[in-house]
């Protein structure tokens, strides 16, 4: 027999099963209220609000796992040379002034972030501030517009 539960966020009816809910032995039900993929997004809400609050957390993070971050910074650069000889180039270019930072396309922030649209043109950049750098990452921008100007 299928069993299902209903989301208290989403309202979704999803199969009452640990892929779905996380397990909570205190419950009846033994699962959460809320399902995986509305607490994804609402622990990624906090965990942008906990950083921005205590900025000084990731410094003291990456310092307890240094181990961890060198191995995750050299299996990055395995998985991705293409990305990391174009970063080489860029930065070497930036500290011999071949290329200057410009101010965020978007907003103006001083403070910025070379984006690539493609990495066989290492100098090749739009200056963006880190909060439209990611959101350009992750779609929620396109770059073709931003090129056109």
């Amino acid at each position: 027999m299928n069993s299902y539960k209903t989301c208290s966020r989403c309202n979704q009816r999803k199969k009452a099963n640990t892929v779905n809910f996380k397990p909570q032995k205190q419950l009846k039900s033994r699962l959460t209220a809320i399902c995986r993929a509305c607490k994804q997004i609402e622990d990624r809400i906090y965990s942008r609000k906990y950083r921005l609050l205590h900025p000084e957390w990731k410094k003291e993070n990456n310092a307890k796992n240094k181990e961890l971050v060198s191995e995750c910074v050299r299996a990055w650069r395995k998985n991705n040379p293409e990305k990391y000889k174009t970063m080489l180039i860029y930065k070497k270019a930036l500290r011999n002034k071949k290329i200057i930072k410009q101010p965020c396309v978007i907003c103006g922030e001083e403070k910025v972030d070379g984006h690539h649209c493609d990495y066989s043109k290492p100098l090749d950049v739009i200056w963006l501030c880190h909060k439209h750098h990611m959101q350009a990452h992750s779609g929620s921008i396109d770059i073709n517009k931003l090129k056109l100007k």
